[in-house]
Order: C-alpha cells, then sequence, then structure tokens
C-alpha cells in the first residue's frame, strides 16, 4: 500500500503523478480503491454474483481480510483471504471495513477451519465448537 500511495502521489518539482507518467495518460488514479493491509472485507456470495436468487434467511456475504489489489487486474479486483478456508481469490464485489470496525463482535467471526485441513489441530473446529459472543 506504501508503494501505491507513493506512485499515486504528485512529485513536488513538476506536480505530475509518476503512474500517469509511466502509462503516459492524464487521468489521475482514484483514491477509494485504496484500502488497509489486512482489513475485513465482504464478499458477496457466488449465488447473488451470478444473479440467482437466495433466501431471505442466508447470509448474503462471507467475511475475509483484503490482501490489496491484484497485480495483475484492474485496480477494482482485490485479492481477498478467505478466513474460514485459508484460501486466496481475486473478488470484484466486495466492502471494505477500513476502519476495522465490524471485528469486535468475536460471536460474529466465522470458524477458521484451515488448521484442521492443514493437519494442525486434530478436532474440526466447525463440528466441535460452538462461537459464543465475549461479553
Amino acid at each position: 500500500m506504501a508503494n501505491e500511495i507513493i506512485n499515486i502521489t504528485p512529485r513536488s518539482k513538476d506536480g505530475k503523478v509518476p503512474l500517469s507518467l509511466f502509462a503516459n495518460y492524464n487521468n489521475l488514479p482514484r483514491l477509494d480503491s485504496l484500502h488497509p493491509f489486512g482489513c475485513p472485507a465482504y464478499v458477496l456470495e457466488n449465488a447473488l454474483q451470478k444473479g440467482r436468487k437466495m433466501d431471505k434467511s442466508e447470509n448474503r456475504s462471507r467475511l475475509g481480510m483484503s490482501l490489496g489489489p491484484s497485480p495483475t487486474h484492474a485496480c477494482t479486483v482485490h485479492l481477498i483471504l478467505s478466513i474460514r478456508k485459508g484460501l486466496v481469490s481475486l473478488q470484484f464485489h466486495v466492502m471494505f471495513d477500513d476502519y476495522f470496525e465490524s471485528i469486535k463482535w468475536v460471536g460474529f467471526m466465522p470458524r477458521s477451519e484451515w488448521q484442521y485441513k492443514a493437519r494442525l489441530v486434530k478436532e474440526n473446529p466447525s463440528s466441535t465448537q460452538i462461537w459464543t459472543r465475549k461479553q
């Protein structure tokens, strides 16, 4: 993120943006595509991304962790680490919590299963524990 900020900050000599000089265009980059590393990211469920309907009682998004924009795609495509599965995927339909306000309630965090899949723990946490909110 620090490198991205340096690339889109105007230089003091002539006021030109290094990224626009490199790419040879005059449009200023959008600052709303910058998000803190590791901030919570809510990804729209796959069924809704494909335009299908979902039951009203089902979750419409899943929680992930932002790893930054994709280096090989548009600036609106982000790398998201799945909290539950431990996999990184490219996502377009994402809302970010830049101020880390949504992770205050531990009870709403999904159970992490990647330690079980990597055989670091013996029991599957999703089948043995029920999360409760800390008070």
